[in-house]
């Protein structure tokens, strides 16, 4: 678990390419074929790890008091990321490339309530759908 969890902190002072280190090295941990290792079985924390670190860290997924915050910081050779999540009830699709960071509202299970999205400060409701543009 050392390493997502590195990954991840540095991803949050801004170092990316330290974090994608780490990112790596995690997934080594089953994806390669290492003796007595993958073939009794897989490394359950250490998939959850990553995927906590790819949220956390590289979409920069976070929840707020008021709002889903969202500050991506994606690896400069990823091109996009896709993922689904679920928060105060709604089932969202989310897509980020280098410029756009796209919501679609897939599924509303909490009779409606508006959800919110930040971005750098900014508040964004989602209706069905949404693009932010960033640099």
């Amino acid at each position: 678990m050392r390493e997502p969890i590195t990954g991840r902190v540095n991803r949050g002072k801004g170092e990316k390419d330290y974090a994608l280190h780490f990112f790596r090295h995690s997934m080594a941990i089953d994806l390669n074929d290492n003796p007595s290792d993958t073939k009794d079985g897989i490394h359950s924390a250490a998939i959850g790890g990553i995927y906590t670190g790819v949220l956390l860290g590289f979409a920069g997924i976070s929840a707020g008091r008021d709002a889903l915050l969202i500050r991506p910081r994606l690896p400069k050779h990823w091109h996009k990321m896709e993922f689904s999540l679920f928060y105060r009830g709604w089932k969202l699709r989310i897509r980020i490339t280098k410029q756009v960071i796209y919501i679609d509202a897939v599924d509303r299970s909490n009779n409606g309530a508006p959800v919110f999205v930040e971005h750098e400060g900014v508040n964004y409701g989602i209706q069905n759908s949404l693009q932010i543009f960033y640099a």
